[in-house]
């Protein structure tokens, strides 16, 4: 059960983070976006990343380990 409360948390996480990001990509369709400089965009990206880092740190590993060995038991 671990490994699935685990997934679940990782899951719910995730759509944390695709609900903090909505706001954000939405954005990104304003017509009037197309007509400011990339000078003046590509600061707030900056932040809106060091801000996303800041509160979801990067995991100590990519998960690549853990995807070869749920491809090697299904091998199997």
């Amino acid at each position: 059960m671990d490994d699935q409360h685990a997934n679940q948390s990782a899951t719910e996480a995730w759509v944390q983070r695709w609900i903090c990001l909505a706001p954000i990509l939405e954005a990104l369709d304003d017509p009037a976006a197309d007509a400011r400089p990339l000078r003046e965009i590509i600061p707030q990206f900056n932040d809106a990343f060091r801000s996303a880092v800041a509160l979801h740190p990067p995991e100590p590993t990519s998960g690549l380990i853990e995807q070869q060995a749920i491809f090697r038991r299904a091998r199997r």
